[in-house]
Protein backbone atom coordinates (compact mmCIF):
# COMPACT_ATOMS: atom_id res chain seq x y z
CA UNK A 1 0.00 0.00 0.00
CA UNK A 2 1.56 3.20 -0.96
CA UNK A 3 1.64 6.24 1.38
CA UNK A 4 -0.82 9.41 0.28
CA UNK A 5 1.47 12.58 -1.30
CA UNK A 6 0.99 15.88 0.29
CA UNK A 7 -0.37 18.50 -2.34
CA UNK A 8 2.42 20.46 -4.18
CA UNK A 9 3.29 23.87 -2.67
CA UNK A 10 3.23 26.64 -4.94
CA UNK A 11 6.47 28.04 -5.17
CA UNK A 12 7.26 31.45 -3.22
CA UNK A 13 7.26 34.33 -5.03
CA UNK A 14 10.40 37.31 -5.21
CA UNK A 15 7.94 40.03 -5.57
CA UNK A 16 5.25 38.63 -2.78
CA UNK A 17 7.67 38.45 -0.59
CA UNK A 18 8.60 42.05 -1.31
CA UNK A 19 5.24 43.06 -1.22
CA UNK A 20 4.41 41.47 2.19
CA UNK A 21 7.93 43.24 3.89
CA UNK A 22 6.73 46.81 2.43
CA UNK A 23 3.05 46.65 4.04
CA UNK A 24 4.60 45.29 7.38
CA UNK A 25 7.44 47.77 7.00
CA UNK A 26 4.78 50.70 6.60
CA UNK A 27 2.78 49.33 9.30
CA UNK A 28 5.25 49.06 11.71
CA UNK A 29 6.47 52.60 10.80
CA UNK A 30 5.85 54.96 13.27
CA UNK A 31 7.40 52.80 16.23
CA UNK A 32 10.71 51.44 14.21
CA UNK A 33 11.48 54.75 12.65
CA UNK A 34 10.98 56.87 16.08
CA UNK A 35 13.58 53.95 18.37
CA UNK A 36 15.60 54.17 14.80
CA UNK A 37 15.94 57.80 15.31
CA UNK A 38 16.63 57.82 19.38
CA UNK A 39 19.64 55.65 18.78
CA UNK A 40 20.92 57.00 15.67
CA UNK A 41 20.81 60.59 17.82
CA UNK A 42 22.72 58.39 20.25
CA UNK A 43 25.55 57.46 18.12
CA UNK A 44 24.25 53.68 17.67
CA UNK A 45 22.68 51.31 15.49
CA UNK A 46 18.80 49.49 15.50
CA UNK A 47 17.88 46.73 13.39
CA UNK A 48 14.85 44.67 13.46
CA UNK A 49 15.48 41.01 13.08
CA UNK A 50 14.32 37.74 14.23
CA UNK A 51 10.59 36.80 14.14
CA UNK A 52 9.32 39.89 12.77
CA UNK A 53 11.25 39.79 9.73
CA UNK A 54 10.43 36.27 9.21
CA UNK A 55 6.64 36.87 10.26
CA UNK A 56 6.59 39.94 7.23
CA UNK A 57 8.17 37.66 4.57
CA UNK A 58 5.50 35.19 5.26
CA UNK A 59 2.84 37.92 5.29
CA UNK A 60 1.82 37.74 8.78
CA UNK A 61 2.19 40.53 11.41
CA UNK A 62 3.50 40.94 14.59
CA UNK A 63 3.76 43.41 17.42
CA UNK A 64 6.10 41.67 19.00
CA UNK A 65 9.04 43.77 17.38
CA UNK A 66 12.39 41.99 18.06
CA UNK A 67 15.40 44.45 17.84
CA UNK A 68 19.12 44.57 17.99
CA UNK A 69 21.28 47.15 18.64
CA UNK A 70 24.86 48.23 18.98
CA UNK A 71 24.12 49.94 22.51
CA UNK A 72 25.11 49.16 25.41
CA UNK A 73 22.44 47.87 27.83
CA UNK A 74 22.52 50.90 29.88
CA UNK A 75 22.38 53.38 27.18
CA UNK A 76 19.57 51.06 25.58
CA UNK A 77 17.62 51.33 28.86
CA UNK A 78 18.22 55.08 28.92
CA UNK A 79 17.25 55.54 25.26
CA UNK A 80 13.98 53.43 26.10
CA UNK A 81 13.02 54.72 29.94
CA UNK A 82 13.34 58.28 28.03
CA UNK A 83 10.63 56.67 25.08
CA UNK A 84 8.20 55.43 26.66
CA UNK A 85 9.13 55.01 30.92
CA UNK A 86 8.92 51.57 31.98
CA UNK A 87 11.74 49.27 31.20
CA UNK A 88 11.57 45.64 31.87
CA UNK A 89 14.76 43.41 30.82
CA UNK A 90 17.43 41.87 32.23
CA UNK A 91 18.33 42.65 35.53
CA UNK A 92 14.52 44.49 35.94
Amino acid sequence: MSEPHAPALEPIRLVDVQRSVATELDRIAPVIDELGGLFADAGHELALVGGPVRDAMLGTTSNDLDLATSARPEVTERILRAWGGRVVGHGS
